[in-house]
């Protein structure tokens, strides 16, 4: 009896223990193993929003499994025919938080992507790995969706090797990896930096080839950073655009508008930092074909290859123009497709080499008018000087010239050449100045000449002639040979006639002060540390300061295929030397170089050294 007792008390504490660790499990969860994972398990609440941060809404996983727990939260799937999103909801112990990078301010909004790479293919994500915009397609496609909250989270289910895309609120960010992660994960975001256009006619229908622009919109003057055409759908999309945030400033900001001169304007401010997500939509305005036929004195098409620039006038009639579209014309005309109906239109033409620069403001296409075509005069001659030139030896016949004229940052120089009775003509444009140089260049068997002619203040008919020109000779300075060593000729050899300069080489060492002081400026200062009279003492014994050596002028010269080498010029210096050069040598110098000294001759070694002529202190600068 006392037995059957025994067992029945037994039984009830059994049968208590088992409904006590039953409730205990529901309320603080059992360490299972799953999978070889010791885990934690916990009961979820009965009702699904106590366990919300995102949309609420239920589904089933792309696998075809059910989501966790009867009733839990169910999982954004997409099908492999396309995006098929149930409601997203906050499913998921994965933490991914959003935050801009300067204040860590939640970001609230963004659409963030997860892919588990694991539901791939072997090679789908190589194949699409080639570049973002694939990668970015291929999470969107594949992955699930959810949108951060107020807090900036989004919350997934764990992937051990994923990628998450997020867009949205004027950012982005991408984040991939293999392995496990930490959670939360704070996603790296930098601004939307792509930008889409939407051309459309006056009926609302995407045009295709039209030319659009982001500017830096000045008064007057709008600088094009990026340009682009519209594709078939009338997109035009710009990447790389908060690349120019730093040219956007409040008096000039930055634009995104149509590439063809039209009036009014079009065009729609942007903030590059902050882009639309979704794409700018912008009428074209009334425009059509337009050809610009440019004829000469005669009526006829101007003959030869010159550049046709068309911009918009912002400046007085015949300034020059930053034009908006350029061509180039060999035929005497150009055509532009989209020309806006009733702009005010400056034409540039440029190039030709006898016709003088011209700008010329005229009228676009016409209201009603279809294939416009306009015609331009063109027929003004440069100004051409001739002359014919004359040396010591006589008439300068067959040489070449370099012709040089204007002032400072205007001055320009052509080659030409003489003719058999030393004729010469040069066509200049541009400021022109008041002198034309003329430098004759040294040959083998003649030496340079030089000489200069003071121009009119008016050339009648675009021409002058200058008459016989005196050229002034330059004297032989130093001639010789440079041979390898086995007494061979070494041609193309670079020989100069250098100095020695006091200082330090432009661009080169640390300045102090400022620029890098002369020699009389560095011996009042007592650069070296000395006083005055001990710096002048040093002098005296033999000291001298730091430097460099410099080229002479223009006293240069290449050997030819004999290895000779003539040098012309007055020497202007105490302390010069010779020095040869040449790709595969090693180089060489002669020092107390003076002009009249017997020819020389140098033997190349080969090789290669750098940094020739470099700063060095002379060897008597203790």
């Amino acid at each position: 009896m006392h037995k059957w007792i025994l067992l029945v008390v037994f039984a009830a504490l059994a049968l208590g223990s088992v409904l006590y660790l039953t409730q205990g499990s529901e309320e603080h969860g059992l360490e299972s193993l799953e999978n070889g994972e010791l885990r934690q398990t916990e009961r979820v609440p009965d009702d699904p929003k106590a366990n919300l941060r995102g949309l609420g809404g239920g589904g089933t996983d792309q696998a075809g499994g059910s989501s966790t727990g009867s009733s839990g939260p169910g999982k954004a799937t997409r099908s492999a025919l396309g995006i098929k999103l149930t409601a997203a909801t906050a499913g998921g112990d994965f933490h991914v938080l959003l935050q801009e990078p300067k204040n860590s301010t939640p970001v609230e909004g963004m659409r963030v992507y997860l892919l588990d790479r694991d539901r791939l293919g072997p090679d789908e994500w190589r194949l699409a790995g080639s570049n973002m915009r694939d990668l970015r397609k291929l999470i969107k496609y594949r992955g699930v969706m959810q949108e951060s909250d107020v807090e900036g989270g989004a919350y997934f289910e764990r992937a051990l090797d994923g990628a998450i895309w997020a867009e949205g609120a004027g950012w982005q960010g991408f984040f991939d990896w293999i392995g496990p992660t930490e959670s939360p994960l704070v996603l790296p975001l930098s601004p939307h930096s792509e930008l889409e256009v939407l051309a459309l006619d006056k009926d609302g229908v995407p045009m295709r080839g039209v030319p659009m622009a982001v500017l830096s919109k000045k008064p007057g003057h709008w600088v094009a950073f990026i340009k682009r055409s519209t594709l078939g759908t009338g997109l035009a999309q710009f990447s790389g655009v908060s690349a120019f945030s730093a040219r956007a400033t409040k008096d000039v900001p930055l634009v995104v508008g149509f590439h063809f001169p039209h009036q009014p304007r079009v065009w729609h401010e942007i903030d590059p930092e902050w882009l639309p997500e979704d794409p700018i939509e912008m009428r074209v305005p009334p425009h059509a074909p337009l050809t610009i036929r440019v004829l000469d004195g005669e009526g006829n098409p101007v003959e030869g290859s010159f550049m046709m620039g068309v911009g918009m006038p912002v400046e007085e009639q015949g300034k020059r123009v930053t034009p908006i579209v350029s061509r180039r014309c060999s035929k005497g005309e150009a055509s532009f497709a989209m020309i806006g109906k009733g702009a005010s239109l400056r034409v540039q033409l440029t190039g030709h080499p006898e016709l003088k620069d011209l700008v010329v403001d005229l009228l676009g296409p016409a209201n009603g008018e279809e294939d416009a075509v306009r015609e331009i005069p063109w027929f003004e001659k440069r100004l051409r000087v001739i002359g014919q030139l004359r040396g010591p030896g006589g008439i300068i016949a067959n040489r070449q010239v370099r012709a040089s004229w204007g002032t400072g940052r205007s001055s320009r120089s052509v080659p030409i050449t003489t003719d058999a009775q030393g004729n010469f003509s040069v066509t200049m444009d541009g400021l022109i100045g008041g002198n034309l140089h003329l430098m004759v260049r040294a040959t083998d068997n003649d030496a340079p000449s030089e000489g200069h002619v003071v121009l009119p203040q008016s050339f009648p008919n675009g021409e002058w002639d200058a008459g016989l020109v005196p050229m002034k000779g330059q004297p032989l300075f130093a001639e010789g040979r440079v041979l390898d060593l086995s007494r061979q000729p070494i041609d193309r050899a670079m020989v100069r006639v250098e100095k020695w300069m006091l200082g330090t080489p432009p661009g080169r060492g640390k300045k102090s002060g400022g620029d890098s002081q002369d020699g009389e400026k560095q011996k009042s200062k007592g650069a070296t540390g000395r006083s005055k009279e001990g710096l002048k003492r040093g002098q005296k014994k033999g000291y001298e300061k730091r430097g460099y050596w410099g080229l002479a002028g223009n006293m240069i010269a290449m050997t030819n295929e004999q290895g000779r080498f003539k040098i012309y010029g007055k020497a202007h210096s105490k302390k010069l030397r010779l020095s040869v050069s040449r790709r595969g040598y090693l180089p060489q110098s002669i020092e107390e170089v003076q002009a009249g000294m017997p020819p020389w001759y140098f033997n190349m070694e080969p090789g290669e050294q750098a940094n020739v002529g470099r700063t060095k202190t002379t060897e008597e600068d203790g």
